[in-house]
């Protein structure tokens, strides 16, 4: 008998595989796949003959049907049955139950945790924010995908290392240096009383106004009339016009003393970006967002640059006329792509490389995932083919995690004119409605300003991750504020309330003097089909974790969860509790309501969700 629901599955397929040994004289050695009937008065699980015909040459039908006539019962094994090319298999309820609810209230912390990935290391890279403004909406979406699947592959048993890659210098950090030497009157975060991320971020914004002011006045002496022109010619004009402006120029000059180390220039890069790291750790705590290790760009263009020179000398690489560095990729269907420019200055992809390098360095990895949006596929399929044309053996071991925008009611964001939605804000934000949403619930329960506090921000960041997370991360998304707050429906805050209610059954059933819970219930009285239901969604945890890690898609997990809450919704409001028939049966409930309790909370962390005790 399985001790361990992680068992059941094993207990199942090596019955299988000694009924097909038995029949057919048979080693069967390919996965067997346990799926669900379509209709559950079918059986538990069932599994599709259509495998096995290809080895044996026989009709899955016929397979179906000689297994199941020689098929034997087990304590947890009730009935077997074919139907058409499908052995549906059925389970003792109670045994199931027992086994299953067992597992879970032993191990609540770890429920649904497995050792696929035992002795394997793998770095997710995620976040990688720019120090020249806040982190904003597309930020979220990234930091969120990049935790959760690193809790995801956790889970699952790999050693994972939680990378930053901090893009701290190039010419966008020059442009608000610039437009600070130029503007900033000596003033400081302190001084204004802004945060540092967003006190920077204003400078950003500074300049891109005075280079569009610039560019404007520069189109009117070419006698241009932009609306009037293709999109192809406005490209030649941006492009003409970027070698003849002044603002750029100067930001360029930046960049140059920079990297020749100017003591002036450094001073006052570091001073920014101080400022803007002490903002961006108050907003990664506030999102429950955690690294292992922090790269940085300042300390890896160089390796990235000596990589390409040594790539040069060895014919990977050629230099054109003007002194540039370019790498022809034309053979893999991609373009020439440039490596470093006429003047010797890195480009965004020469760190890339270097860091790349320098992470097989640091750890020994068996993969290394990049959590970046989709308008960067391009640049990963190059930056992929380049360290294979260096010669290196682990760039099939590194994977780009590419995900869609992020949408606004407004609109696509955007953050050269100040007009992106910072994650600050966004917070803020949510944490208001919630706010509005409770309070709105107080006939249901009255609640005290100090817990409004506490589970407002629960609520409020809760529903932002759920949303986010919800969506398959090749999609995009557009963030409904409002929808997302809801407590109705697919949503955070509908299921932190699912976990609250069943808490509060808890808290009143001591009160009431009902028996103790124990796992050690009588599971006999097990039958109602919600009862049943519910325990075919809880057994199925464990595999969607799995399914979740190995995908990347950590909207499975969403999915299940709101599942899981409409099974127990169906559940307790067919089969009472603390009403139950007897004691025993009440029992027996309360071990399925502690068992949904624990499986919600842990689905919910996974996700980085806090489940609230009270709402």
């Amino acid at each position: 008998m399985p001790p361990h629901v992680n068992d059941i599955s094993t207990h199942l397929k090596t019955h299988i595989r000694q009924w097909i040994q038995d029949v057919f004289s048979t080693e069967f050695t390919d996965e067997i796949k346990l799926d669900r009937p379509p209709n559950p008065k079918l059986g538990d699980f069932a599994v599709g003959c259509f495998p096995l015909a290809k080895v044996l040459r026989q009709s899955p039908v016929n397979i179906a049907q000689k297994l199941a006539a020689h098929a034997t019962k087990t304590n947890l094994i009730e009935h077997i049955q074919a139907t058409g090319p499908y052995l549906n298999i059925t389970l003792n309820k109670e045994e199931f139950s027992r086994i299953l609810c067992h597992h879970i209230l032993n191990e609540s912390e770890t429920f649904g945790n497995s050792s696929l990935g035992s002795g394997q290391m793998v770095m997710v890279e995620y976040s990688a924010p720019n120090t020249n403004k806040p982190l904003h909406l597309g930020h979220v979406r990234n930091q969120l995908l990049g935790m959760a699947v690193a809790r995801l592959l956790e889970a699952v048993g790999y050693r994972v290392i939680k990378a930053n890659l901090v893009n701290d210098r190039g010419v966008h950090i020059c442009k608000s240096m610039l437009a600070y030497q130029r503007f900033g009157n000596g003033e400081t975060p302190k001084s204004t009383g802004i945060k540092g991320d967003h006190f920077v971020g204003h400078y950003y914004v500074r300049y891109e106004q005075a280079q569009k002011a610039e560019f404007e006045q520069w189109l009117v002496q070419q006698h241009v009339e932009w609306d009037t022109l293709e999109p192809h010619q406005k490209e030649q004009y941006e492009a003409q016009f970027l070698k003849e402006s002044q603002w750029y120029a100067a930001a360029l000059d930046l960049l140059r003393r920079w990297e020749e180390g100017d003591a002036e220039v450094i001073a006052l890069w570091q001073k920014m970006n101080q400022w803007v790291y002490e903002g961006f750790n108050q907003t990664y705590q506030k999102m429950g967002c955690e690294f292992d290790t922090w790269y940085y760009e300042s300390d890896l263009y160089k390796s990235g640059k000596e990589l390409i020179l040594k790539g040069l000398s060895e014919g990977i690489f050629f230099k054109k006329e003007d002194g540039s560095i370019w790498v022809d990729l034309t053979d893999q269907n991609l373009d020439e792509k440039i490596l470093l420019r006429s003047d010797g200055t890195s480009v965004y992809i020469t760190q890339d490389i270097g860091t790349a390098v320098q992470k097989f360095k640091d750890y020994p990895l068996t993969k290394s995932i990049y959590v970046v949006g989709s308008e960067q596929n391009y640049h990963f399929q190059v930056l992929f083919a380049i360290l294979k044309k260096l010669g290196y053996t682990w760039a099939d071991e590194c994977y780009h995690l590419s995900y869609g925008m992020v949408y606004l009611p407004e609109g696509k964001m955007k953050s050269r004119e100040g007009k992106v939605v910072d994650a600050d804000d966004l917070m803020a934000g949510m944490i208001d409605l919630a706010k509005i949403s409770l309070k709105e619930r107080e006939e249901e329960r009255p609640i005290q300003a100090e817990e409004l506090e506490t589970i407002s921000e629960i609520v409020g960041l809760g529903a932002i991750k759920y949303h986010i997370l919800s969506f398959q991360p090749a999609k995009d998304i557009h963030f409904d504020p409002n929808k997302s707050i809801s407590f109705q429906g697919d949503t955070g805050p509908y299921l932190q309330y699912a976990y609250a209610r069943i808490r509060s059954i808890f808290r009143k059933s001591e009160q009431d003097n009902y028996v103790s819970l124990t796992p050690e219930a009588d599971y006999s009285g097990i039958h109602h089909p919600k009862e049943i239901e519910l325990v075919r969604k809880l057994f199925d945890f464990p595999e969607e974790v799995r399914i979740a890690a190995e995908t990347y898609n950590p909207s499975r997990i969403t999915t299940y969860l709101f599942e899981l809450a409409k099974a127990y919704s169906q559940f307790y409001h067919a089969c009472p509790v603390l009403n139950a028939e007897n004691d025993a049966l009440t029992q027996v409930r309360m071990v399925l309501c502690k068992a949904t309790a624990v499986t919600l909370k842990r689905g919910l962390k996974l996700l980085g969700i806090d489940a609230p005790e009270r709402m």
